[in-house]
């Protein structure tokens, strides 16, 4: 068709394609199927459901485990299709009793009751053990949250665990203050031991890139080093004993014990759940928490976005330094509740914080809290 000839005009009556009426799409269409769907509705269920699900798939895990790796039971299903009930029967009574056995050892024990010579603090003895073993786990899921949301993998927790428990145990001993300002001085002192020796890889990575999983481990053997010869000088050494432990931490630094003198549970649980809210808070509701968020998703984009406070220095030394302190926090809670002194085998109780970071993936604030829970009910 030529410019000159005029466009066909359509005839009266006639449907244009741009007029014809569109043909409703069939519901069974844009129906998905229920493994897809399950599977939707579950990935975007609330931090509460996905925890109840992963403890029960937890539970069945070790269910099978523990069938597995009982021979007494496996004997049985040799001649399961001939009397299935008794692999089935001895199964259940074999899982049954070894999660009985798990909550009383780690909640409450009630054969213990009325029986004689068990005072009432031996009841809450498990309870007590657990919630005491959980506390340095509650501060190590959020020490590895606070440097994974700022896009930091910190495996150098243990270093930093050693150097924040060598300061507050030093400062344990070493000062002579009232029961209050001594415990506070002592915390504050892990917290900023800790802190230095996290802001080295943190500014390193800032200044020059250099990997912060190197640079982090390479810190934990110095600090371990530095930890055994720190504990033979004159001064820190026990001198009443020949192996490698330091003085006796005052009773004035140590953190009062909740229930009873006899019960190691103290208030380093209650600090523990503080913190939990406060870095939920730092991370979620803060200018601080949108800075380190901002330069974990992008760091590029953060480092050339229009607001002068949000920069790749800043985060990422503040980053390290605020997941230090929070292992730091473990490092002198320890000190404060446990036995009082310091040895050269402390690494060894601080090698789990090399092993949880994967729990720090998750993406709101209830998720920290469920992270705590979870640490607190596996125990250490």
């Amino acid at each position: 068709m030529t410019e000159s000839e005029p466009e066909p005009v359509p005839a009266a009556g006639a449907t244009t394609a741009a007029d014809a009426p569109i043909a409703p799409r069939k519901k069974s269409d844009d129906r998905p199927t229920l493994g897809p769907e399950f599977l939707r509705q579950l990935w975007t269920a609330n931090t509460v459901t996905v925890t109840v699900l992963a403890i029960l798939v937890a539970l069945v895990i070790g269910g099978i485990m523990i069938i597995i790796s009982t021979p007494t039971v496996t004997a049985k299903f040799g001649y399961f299709f001939a009397r299935p009930q008794d692999a089935l029967s001895a199964s259940w009574y074999t899982v049954r009793d070894a999660y009985l056995q798990l909550f009383y050892g780690s909640v409450f024990d009630f054969s213990s009751i009325g029986q004689p010579g068990v005072t009432w603090w031996q009841w809450f003895q498990p309870i007590s053990e657990t919630l005491s073993y959980a506390t340095p786990l509650v501060f190590t899921g959020l020490s590895v949250a606070v440097a994974f949301r700022g896009g930091l993998f910190n495996i150098g927790g243990q270093g930093q665990a050693i150097m924040g428990l060598t300061v507050a145990a030093t400062l344990g001993f070493v000062l002579h203050l009232p029961i209050v300002i001594h415990l506070i001085v002592a915390l504050l002192g892990g917290l900023i031991g800790g802190a230095i020796w996290g802001f080295i890889p943190g500014f390193l990575k800032a200044r020059t890139g250099a990997h912060e999983v190197i640079t982090t481990i390479m810190l934990n053997y110095i600090a371990q080093l530095f930890l055994n010869w720190f504990i033979l000088q004159g001064g820190v050494h026990n001198p009443n004993r020949l192996d490698a432990i330091s003085k006796d931490v005052l009773g004035s630094a140590k953190l009062p014990r909740l229930l009873n003198e006899n019960l190691r549970v103290d208030g380093g649980i209650i600090l523990a759940l503080l913190f939990t809210a406060l870095v939920a808070w730092l991370l979620n509701r803060s200018t601080t928490g949108f800075e380190l968020r901002a330069v974990g998703s992008n760091p590029d984009a953060a480092r050339t976005a229009t607001s002068a406070a949000i920069r790749r220095l800043r985060p990422a030394t503040r980053t390290m330094k605020n997941s230090s302190r929070l292992l730091a926090k473990i490092a002198a809670k320890r000190t404060r509740s446990s036995n009082g002194r310091v040895s050269s085998s402390a690494s060894s109780s601080t090698r789990w914080l090399k092993c949880s970071h994967e729990s720090s993936r998750s993406r709101n604030r209830s998720s920290y809290a469920a992270t705590a829970a979870m640490a607190a009910s596996s125990g250490w």
